[in-house]
């Protein structure tokens, strides 16, 4: 969240080479996260929790996009240390109250 704040791709890309397991950075080249980097830029100004549920192997945030449409942001943990992200999900709009 912290990077993507910031707006810089590289500073995203770089996060993302040290937040996540080599198989779901292997699902999806630099090239295409870094076009995801822009259309999220582009639904959302920044990243601000409004609120969130975890438990060891997963945190759900809630985050609303610039319109003001919740969505909701699903990280995946591997259980295995270094306990990295193996899985990210973003819905938009449909979320559970």
């Amino acid at each position: 969240i912290e990077a993507f704040n910031t707006g810089d791709e590289a500073k995203f890309l770089k996060a993302q080479e040290e937040l996540m397991t080599a198989d779901l950075l292997a699902r999806r080249p630099a090239a295409d996260r870094a076009k995801m980097f822009k259309r999220m830029r582009g639904d959302f100004d920044s990243l601000k929790i409004k609120r969130a549920v975890s438990t060891p192997q997963q945190i759900r945030a809630v985050m609303a996009d610039k319109d003001g449409n919740e969505a909701i942001f699903s990280f995946d943990f591997d259980p295995k240390a270094p306990t990295k992200i193996k899985g990210l999900g973003i819905d938009i709009g449909n979320v559970e109250r």
